[in-house]
């Protein structure tokens, strides 16, 4: 028997790696995956595309804000921590439109 906590969380991270993984393609991205992909910018102060690379998973770069200069592509153990912590704020949305009812 699972608790109905346990089962939230469960639904909460498997809907916020949907919307993570969903976010590199080429679909249109949902209210949750850009309100996370502008409070990831706002923590870091920068600005990201992400893409998804086959062997690699997703993979950010920083935006200029020049125009005409090329994104900065991060080192794997960057990228890894602006994964987490994309990961993290996804979930947080999640969990706030579960309490209000919006999922």
């Amino acid at each position: 028997m699972i608790s109905p906590e346990s089962r939230e969380k469960s639904m909460v991270a498997k809907i916020s790696q949907e919307i993570v993984k969903n976010l590199a393609k080429d679909s249109p991205r949902n209210e949750t995956a850009d309100e996370a992909m502008i409070q990831l910018s706002q923590t870091y102060g920068q600005l990201f595309e992400v893409e998804e690379k086959t062997g690699e998973g997703l993979v950010f770069r920083v935006v200029s804000e020049k125009k005409g200069d090329p994104p900065l592509s991060l080192s794997k153990e960057e990228n890894e921590k602006i994964k987490q912590k994309l990961v993290d704020i996804t979930q947080t949305i999640v969990y706030r439109n579960l309490s209000k009812g919006g999922i």
